[in-house]
């Protein structure tokens, strides 16, 4: 597979996550990925390589019924891409969908 540029590898991971596919994931991330979602801020941890990838999918899997990023807007910036997304996540038990940009 050959790894996409800028905001077509970003759309690329963000439709490879919502369909929770772990090994393409993988293909399009280094090895030395560090995966740092917004709750780390409060737990202090990172989800560190590709094992930590399929981890991070494991647990968000468990938490939420569902859970999809949603690309709000994607835009190269001369080599790095800004991506506004929403995340948007449905509970177990609840049942009602919460959204969180990001």
């Amino acid at each position: 597979m050959k790894v996409p540029d800028g905001v077509a590898l970003v759309q690329a991971a963000i439709d490879a996550y919502n369909r929770r596919d772990v090994a393409e994931l993988r293909e399009l991330m280094t090895e030395h990925v560090q995966l740092r979602p917004p709750v780390s801020a409060l737990t202090g941890r990172a989800y560190l390589g590709h094992d930590g990838i399929a981890e991070w999918l494991h647990d968000v899997d468990e938490s939420f019924a569902s859970a999809e990023i949603v690309p709000l807007e994607l835009q190269d910036l001369e080599g790095t891409v800004l991506a506004l997304t929403e995340f948007v996540v449905e509970g177990y038990e609840s049942r009602v969908p919460l959204g969180s940009e990001l």
